[in-house]
């Protein structure tokens, strides 16, 4: 199967298995924050990596980036971004669900981190059962950048080795608020003629 034909292939695959990680997500988010969380506005896209990341910082100044390398035969990188401004709306909202009151920078912190694992595990694990391989992700790393050339700047040397970004953008209305997360997992080449390979 050729490159192009693979691609058309990937996307149609995650498509199929989208829902059920945007529902996991939904559901961890709910669980956390004490608030019916909605999706809506779910899209799909394989697209080069460098209009990945301008879509994602067209939008704010500065985000929240939640990073995980992959290992394994589907070796990439898989971000979870979301602006600064909607990262704090989902921190309050766990605040406010926890009764906690005032809370230091470092509880703030945790609390960030724990809502971008349950997060970016539920897409992680639909990702992997929709390619039928398994991923190996690394302790998620947390960071804030900003714009321009934040992600990039992020990544380094090792946004140049990657040919494409499967990238997930999803609105996730918590109570009366609207969090906006994009999910981008960059693969080279290399990855895709496996993906060929496996569905040959």
């Amino acid at each position: 199967m050729d490159t192009q034909n693979a691609l058309i292939q990937w996307k149609k695959s995650i498509g199929e298995y989208s829902r059920k990680a945007l529902e996991s997500a939904a559901e961890a988010l709910s669980r956390l924050t004490g608030e019916t969380v909605i999706v809506e506005n779910a899209s799909i896209d394989v697209i080069n990596p460098d209009e990945a990341f301008y879509i994602v910082q067209s939008e704010a100044e500065s985000f929240t980036v939640i990073r995980h390398s992959i290992d394994g035969k589907m070796a990439g990188d898989i971000l979870l971004v979301i602006s600064a401004d909607q990262t704090n709306i989902l921190i309050e909202h766990v605040v406010r669900h926890g009764a906690l009151g005032t809370v230091s920078d470092e509880v703030r912190y945790s609390i960030l981190g724990e809502l971008g694992n349950v997060v970016s595990s539920s897409y992680i694990t639909v990702m992997g059962d929709s390619f039928s391989i398994l991923l190996l992700p690394t302790v998620p790393q947390m960071h804030s950048v900003t714009r321009p050339d934040g992600i990039e700047d992020l990544l380094g040397n090792g946004s140049r080795c990657y040919d494409y970004a499967l990238m997930l953008a999803n609105d996730f209305f918590v109570g009366d608020d609207r969090v906006r997360i994009y999910f981008i997992f960059l693969i080279s080449q290399d990855s895709v003629e496996l993906f060929s390979g496996e569905l040959a």
